[in-house]
């Protein structure tokens, strides 16, 4: 960022996405955290708000959602709770 604060830090393997990722707000706080294998999501994804609370955390395999996916208001009250299979949205509640 203009800022100085590190925006993302990734790990590539042979031109693929590979590892953990994680992205950062403007103020230094964790944004985004994925894990890739061969160039695809792989496994847990958080997701935190500007203030470091975390928003949505959930699964992917091979580079689409699977399992179960929660999301949070500011306060860190459960908003909804999502299932998925192989990318395709089996349960909202």
């Amino acid at each position: 960022f203009q800022n100085g604060q590190v925006q993302s830090v990734e790990w590539w393997q042979y031109n693929l996405k590979f590892g953990n990722w994680t992205y950062y707000h403007n103020n230094g706080q964790v944004f985004r955290t994925y894990v890739y294998k061969n160039d695809k999501e792989y496994g847990p994804f958080k997701e935190y708000t500007d203030a470091g609370k975390l928003a949505c955390d959930g699964h992917y395999l091979n580079g689409k959602k699977n399992g179960h996916w929660r999301f949070f208001n500011e306060s860190g009250k459960l908003l909804r709770s999502e299932h998925w299979k192989n990318g395709v949205l089996q349960s909202s509640k």
